[in-house]
């Protein structure tokens, strides 16, 4: 017989240690659960299964969170480790699977859609049904500055001293850097934070821009 779902109110899907429910708040049509999760043990497992709901799980970290691996709805999904002070937010309409492999402390704020709709209609607000920001390319950066391609093109040159691709990449290339020096990131995560389309692709373009591969350059700077 399958196990029934979790709780989503107090994050009852996600494995802790200490569980502590901080403030359920009661508003007209909804409520407001605030719970803090922490564990001081590493590879604590998988989160449970939950019922999907017209809701968000905003999850503040009171301290830095380095290593889990995470899908969404299915599909492997990026992971960037964080900071403490660190707020993500997570859409409980869809399909979140964690395995937290690091230790956390977490305050984690369930707050269903309806909650932050009647505070919108109080305020007097507008509401959109949904936020999405599609990739952009040249072109649509050009637009939006009011420039032809071409000339974006070649002004982003003139001021950088690189074309718009190259900049990108070598800003990725930092990024690597950066969390190869401070933290112990597997490489296949660190390709993903960066935007790389995978390890691979990682490794190669380091190589090439760097003269070493990635698990070398950590190796000597380290």
């Amino acid at each position: 017989m399958a196990a029934a779902p979790s709780d989503n109110a107090s994050s009852d899907f996600m494995p802790a240690d200490l569980r502590q429910s901080v403030v359920t708040q009661t508003l007209p049509h909804s409520q407001v659960s605030i719970s803090r999760l922490k564990t001081s043990r590493r590879d604590i497992g998988r989160t449970a299964p939950y019922e999907l709901e017209d809701a968000d799980l905003v999850v503040l970290q009171l301290r830095a969170f380095g290593v889990q691996e995470l899908w969404l709805d299915g599909r492997v999904a990026r992971f960037v480790p964080y900071q403490a002070g660190t707020v993500t937010i997570h859409d409980l309409d869809r399909r979140w699977v964690s395995d937290l492999k690091g230790t956390f402390d977490s305050i984690h704020f369930h707050l269903p859609r309806r909650t932050l709709e009647e505070t919108v209609d109080e305020i007097g607000g507008r509401q959109r049904p949904q936020l999405y920001l599609p990739p952009l390319s040249i072109a649509d950066v050009a637009k939006a500055c009011g420039l032809s391609r071409g000339y974006l093109v070649k002004a982003f040159h003139q001021t950088t001293g690189l074309p718009p691709h190259r900049w990108l990449i070598n800003q990725r290339i930092e990024r690597a850097i950066m969390y190869m020096r401070t933290s112990s990131m597997p490489l296949h995560m660190i390709s993903d934070a960066c935007g790389f389309a995978d390890q691979s692709h990682f490794t190669r373009t380091f190589t090439r821009v760097t003269g070493v591969t990635p698990r070398r350059w950590r190796a000597d700077n380290l």
